[in-house]
């Protein structure tokens, strides 16, 4: 029966491809923008990050007493780190200097390099997948020519040779021993693409100046303690710091921001004003569909009368409008599964530097199955009703109704409700995408206080020479 059922249902939609064509696109455009748009959120905003116990780790966040941004000089990093109480572990690291590597699937090629204090990465807990990471005083001079590998760095550049430990690597011309790879998806920064981890820091005349803020900090709340407890320890601290050297650490401002809070508070709140959007287009489509099929359930009422009249029973009417159902909702299914996925390549070409976890955005197949699931109910819902309708219709009515057929006044009550629930919805995305509109017009044009027009800016980094 279900074989049978099959093919007629496959005779029906070629007998009608505009409706059928229709149907599976308006799902299509429906499922792929929603999982495509969830992916996003859910890798940016609701995945945890690869970290053990995220929530304990903090970015401290300073700033001078004229306002600006100010991280830690390397005198007032060892300084807290002797002082404070509420962390287990506060690591000092900067990313601000590119590397030269020399490796044999690429040849000389500057990539990201993070250089930290030897601590770096008992701070997010995080195994290797192959060798180890840093031992304690190994940023040491003597001790910190060695080099723990990226999960991409280690595939784009050596072609995941499991062999690598132990190898040499030429980085800006010294030779760095690789003792480590992480696994994939562990980056920090995240932002940070292909990069290589080293315990090596800057020259010892740079380190030795306390005015030279370049070191950034993040650190690893103790077990039991709270983050208002390290704000309060880091407040005391920095006070301290700055009674005791004024000119170079004075008045300084210092905050502890959960990690994840501190990659997604520039970027939260638009990226669920675009998911309410993209809900309200399914929510469109789903209505679509069922008005759809509606529609064309009317029109198959003198078809179905006839089935009846010549014997055909309730069940056998049931299971045909059913499995035409089903066979729509898994042809858009395909199709939204195909669009979500081409979406997220295509977004991810631009987010990967926009968003700070823009590179981990995949498909993720627990939300494309929710979103099938949706749409297959929708179109089953959507089929049932008429189904009930018209496996129960009495052919004599039916067949003398001519083109009246329709016109009841439930039926004119439903398709009123459909429509109603089309204009709501409709509005509904009209405004979340004015709003979006106008936070792209804003941004673009907000006012700077001068003429930003023929203006170049170019950052320069001054670094110790080193020969």
């Amino acid at each position: 029966m279900l074989f049978h059922d099959l093919r007629y249902a496959l005779r029906q939609l070629r007998r009608a491809p505009g409706f059928s064509f229709t149907v599976v696109l308006t799902l299509a455009l429906s499922v792929g923008a929603a999982t495509a748009v969830f992916c996003v959120i859910d890798t940016v905003v609701l995945r945890p990050l690869p970290f053990v116990t995220p929530d304990q780790i903090v970015a401290i966040q300073a700033t001078a007493r004229a306002g600006y941004t100010q991280p830690a000089s390397w005198p007032s990093y060892q300084d807290e780190t002797r002082q404070l109480t509420t962390f287990s572990a506060l690591a000092g690291y900067s990313s601000f200097k590119k590397i030269t590597i020399e490796a044999p699937a690429s040849g000389p090629t500057a990539i990201d390099c993070v250089r930290s204090t030897d601590n770096f990465f008992q701070v997010f807990g995080v195994q290797p997948l192959l060798g180890r990471t840093y031992l304690p005083g190994e940023q040491l001079d003597g001790r910190n020519e060695i080099v723990v590998l990226s999960y991409d760095a280690w595939q784009f550049y050596f072609n995941a040779d499991r062999k690598i430990i132990g190898k040499p690597v030429t980085l800006d011309g010294r030779s760095f021993t690789v003792i480590g790879v992480m696994p994939a998806g562990f980056r920090f920064p995240l932002s940070e693409h292909n990069e290589v981890y080293i315990p090596r820091l800057l020259d010892e005349s740079w380190m030795q100046r306390r005015g030279a803020h370049w070191l950034q900090t993040v650190g690893r709340i103790k077990d039991g303690a709270t983050v208002q407890q390290a704000q309060a320890d880091l407040t005391h601290v920095f006070n301290d710091i700055g009674r005791s050297y004024p000119d170079t650490d004075g008045g300084r401002i210092v905050k502890p921001v959960l990690l994840a809070d501190s990659i997604t508070a520039k970027t939260k709140g638009p990226l669920w004003t675009l998911l309410a959007a993209v809900l309200a287009l399914l929510a469109i489509g789903c209505v679509n569909v069922a008005g759809l099929l509606l529609a064309r359930g009317v029109r198959r009422e003198h078809e179905m009368a006839m089935r009846v009249a010549i014997g055909a029973g309730r069940k056998r009417l049931l299971a045909q409008l059913l499995t035409e159902g089903v066979m729509l909702a898994v042809l858009g299914a395909i199709g939204g599964a195909l669009l979500a996925q081409g979406l997220i390549i295509a977004m991810r070409t631009f987010l990967v530097h926009a968003l700070d976890r823009g590179a981990d955005i995949r498909m993720n197949w627990m939300v494309l199955l929710a979103a099938v699931l949706a749409a297959v109910a929708v179109s089953l819902a959507a089929s049932l009703f008429p189904a009930v309708r018209l496996s129960g219709i009495d052919p004599n009515r039916a067949l003398k109704s001519g083109d009246s057929a329709g016109t009841q006044r439930s039926q004119a009550r439903l398709r009123t409700g459909f429509v109603v629930t089309q204009i709501a919805l409709t509005l509904v995305l009209l405004v979340v995408s004015g709003l979006l509109m106008r936070m792209m017009t804003r941004y673009a044009h907000t006012d700077l206080g001068f003429d930003p027009n023929h203006i170049l800016s170019v950052k320069i980094r001054f670094l110790p020479f080193h020969s």
